[in-house]
């Protein structure tokens, strides 16, 4: 960012400094309009090559963009993946200890029923 603001304030410093001289140094109208004219091609050709450049960083930018969520989103179905696998082992783990455990409860009832 700060790049772009240096080259945007050495464009349009070079812009004014041209002009200032322009209008400084004594000059036939053709030959100021003549000067003007070219100046402002040239000006217009740099603005241009400076929309191109800008817009192909923001292309990039954007693609990089793309592939960092794209990649985050991967990341985060594993992460969910692996959760759920968790869950579900300590779900069968408790279904497991909660059987054991019914069947100790039942044991112990039958024994105070039987004793």
């Amino acid at each position: 960012m700060a790049k772009e603001k240096f080259w945007l304030g050495m464009a349009l410093g070079a812009v004014v400094g041209a002009a200032a001289a322009m209008f400084a140094t004594p000059k036939s109208g053709q030959e100021m309009r003549q000067q003007i004219g070219d100046q402002a091609r040239d000006v217009g050709r740099k603005a241009g090559s400076a929309f191109g450049t800008a817009k192909c960083k923001a292309a990039d930018l954007k693609c990089k963009a793309e592939n960092q969520v794209k990649e985050a989103a991967r990341k985060g179905g594993s992460v969910l993946d692996a959760t759920r696998s968790k869950v579900a082992e300590a779900v069968k783990a408790g279904r497991k200890a909660a059987k054991e455990r019914r069947k100790e409860l039942e044991s112990e009832l039958k024994e105070m029923e039987e004793g």
